[in-house]
């Protein structure tokens, strides 16, 4: 992902629960004069109502705001500091804000010229052949018993209830649904639907195949491979590998290309606040804060998560899994061909080929794999076209989190009084243990089994003893530096403390952590080390801070911070 210094237009602020926003924006103050407010868009209950970002937990709720036309001027993380600093002026406590960015990854777009469109948007495109002989591939391979074991899966749930009458839900978080095309799911729950980019319960994708939108189509790509219906390509089987489920779509950006940081936050919040039990995610980024609150609120609430671990070319600029899928409560769902192979070749490196991100190695302790590329992809605006050749993580993602739901279907019966924590560690064990070895480093626990996953009962025995911990956004070496007592320059210090406040060091941690996962020279730096964890050796470390601190990318607050933290390595 490409993160560049850019006039911000929102700012996502943490605000206690005690704190309301007529207190951080109260008319006439410095903290006024800088920001206008957005009304709050949760309830106390934390459910929806209109745009922005809400939170369904005790303690804290999420703000989005506007920020004046002076603050605009700053680098976005140099106007959250501004704002928390100026809060702590005005209210004597701290708060936690970060930027509200648009996510945008170092990937080529489509060719959608105008001779390109002319030529056929509807044309379908065939095989790719770099990943292995394709003469033997049939459409929907990936569903059958040498592959995910969707199709026998789904067969053997089929159209169930649980006792008490319940359907499975699954929240899709994309770009939105083509209600003409022929694979759309049969329990498509638009009105439960919202979209984050326009601020409207109307999740329909915007573009059709003549758009110039690049890739269209992977709202509704998704989608089919996700919970697809009947259609005569499969001899009027399903295309999907959950296609009885309830979905519930969610629209969090244009294009996968463009991902706002508070609408994947906010898409999460609102898939739980449905109901959901599953939540698909085929995009992700650059660590966020409120992406981490999401997901804890989503474990703490019974909601398996699945994420794409992301894409790249040749490697570049990282072949390290993207967030959200990197958090620990979320299974990150890599990529391996129909060969078993992982979606990532070595000497690949450095080309323009379409890979799937794997690693750090704590990433993949919480990693399966399912099948891409060439799988089956819906094309917007082009009623009963398909691709052959669906490809990247994004592909990936929605089969696992079909065979999440169809496990659910079978067993939540079972599940009488067990924590709603538990339900998503069930979904894990039956997952993770049934799943086909490989390439631990690349392929996680292995390849999706879905008809072997049905077969693990249910067990509170097998169970951890505890949740996961929360997730959070680490930056060890930061954190070693704040151990040093730097914090003289009078810009970072709070006026209510006279020091960094904690708000503030993790804000420069989240920044930090962004730093590295965007910028090709410190990714390179970093290695495959975890950064929430490592101990880089002296030479590395100072390496690691020069490079930070002079990075054009960087605010000029961690510039500074990074400045007096150097002359003491």
């Amino acid at each position: 992902m490409q993160i560049l210094p850019s006039a911000v237009q929102r700012l996502l602020v943490k605000l206690p629960a005690d704190l309301r926003s007529a207190d951080l924006f109260r008319p006439g103050t410095a903290t006024g004069a800088l920001v206008r407010s957005a009304a709050i868009v949760a309830d106390d209950a934390g459910t929806f109502a209109g745009s922005g970002l809400g939170q369904g937990v005790t303690g804290f709720q999420w703000q989005p705001v506007t920020p004046m036309q002076a603050a605009r001027a700053l680098h976005p993380w140099d106007a959250a500091h501004a704002l928390v600093q100026r809060t702590a002026t005005e209210l004597g406590r701290g708060v936690y804000a970060e930027p509200d960015y648009l996510q945008q990854p170092l990937l080529p777009q489509p060719d959608l010229s105008a001779a390109a469109v002319a030529g056929g948007g509807c044309a379908e495109s065939s095989y790719n052949p770099d990943w292995g002989p394709t003469d033997h591939l049939t459409f929907g391979w990936h569903l059958g018993t040498d592959y995910s074991q969707l199709k026998a899966a789904r067969d053997a749930v089929g159209d169930r209830l649980t006792t008490g009458g319940w359907r499975v839900r699954i929240g899709h978080l994309d770009t939105g649904y083509d209600p003409s095309h022929i694979s759309l799911p049969i329990r498509l729950r638009a009105d439960m639907a919202w979209n984050f980019v326009d601020n409207n319960n109307n999740a329909v994708a915007p573009t059709s195949a003549g758009g110039l939108l690049p890739d269209p189509s992977h709202g509704i790509g998704t989608l089919g491979l996700l919970a697809g219906k009947q259609i005569p390509q499969m001899g009027n089987d399903f295309l999907g590998g959950a296609p009885y489920a309830d979905i519930v779509p969610v629209r969090v950006g244009n294009t996968w290309l463009h991902l706002g940081t508070g609408a994947l936050a906010g898409g999460i919040d609102h898939a739980v606040g449905c109901g959901c039990n599953v939540i698909s995610i085929s995009a992700g980024g650059l660590p966020a804060q409120s992406w981490a609150d999401a997901v804890n609120h989503a474990y703490d609430k019974g909601c398996c998560i699945f994420a794409a671990s992301g894409d790249s070319l040749g490697g570049l600029p990282t072949h390290l899994t993207v967030y959200p899928a990197r958090f620990k409560r979320v299974v990150s769902v890599c990529g391996v061909t129909h060969e078993g192979q992982p979606y990532y070749r070595d000497d690949y490196g450095f080309s323009r080929r379409l890979e799937g991100n794997w690693g750090p190695s704590s990433a993949m302790a919480t990693a399966i794999s399912a099948y891409a590329p060439n799988v089956p992809w819906a094309k917007q605006g082009c009623g009963t076209k398909f691709d052959a050749d669906g490809s990247g993580t994004s592909a990936a993602t929605p089969q696992a989190a079909a065979a999440a739901a169809l496990w659910l279907q079978m067993h939540l019966d079972q599940m009488t009084g067990a924590q709603p924590w538990q339900k998503v560690e069930a979904v894990r064990i039956a997952l993770f243990n049934t799943a086909r070895p490989g390439d631990g480093e690349r392929l996680g626990h292995g390849s999706l089994r879905a008809m072997d996953a049905l077969g693990v009962a249910y067990d509170p025995a097998r169970l951890p003893q505890a949740p996961q911990p929360p997730d959070n956004i680490d930056f060890a070496l930061l954190k070693e530096l704040f151990g040093l007592n730097v914090f003289g320059v009078a810009t970072l210090a709070d006026a209510a403390t006279g020091t960094l406040s904690p708000e503030r060091q993790h804000m420069l941690e989240v920044e930090a952590a962004q730093l590295v996962q965007s910028v090709p020279q410190l990714a390179q730096i970093v290695g495959d080390a975890d950064i929430a964890t490592a101990q880089f050796p002296p030479n590395v470390r100072r390496e690691l801070v020069t490079a930070m601190r002079t990075s054009p990318a960087a605010s000029q607050t961690l510039r500074q911070f990074l400045d007096a933290a150097a002359a003491r390595i």
